[in-house]
């Protein structure tokens, strides 16, 4: 699974679901990449989202 990130003013921020705290996971890293590019279309250049791959801790939950 994959998450969609960006780093501004050297925090890290998740993409998160709309009306939702919870982080937005892609099964696909083609879905990933396609929000990713729309997302960019309209981004400042120091501000550019980026995909992470999740490792298996991450997707664990307790």
């Amino acid at each position: 699974m994959y998450h969609v990130i960006r780093t501004v003013n050297g925090k890290t921020e998740a993409l998160k679901d709309s009306n939702s705290p919870t982080v937005k996971r892609f099964k696909t890293l083609i879905d990933a990449e396609l929000m990713t590019s729309k997302l960019n279309k309209n981004t400042l250049p120091d501000r550019l989202w980026s995909i992470q791959l999740i490792n298996d801790e991450e997707k664990t939950t307790s």
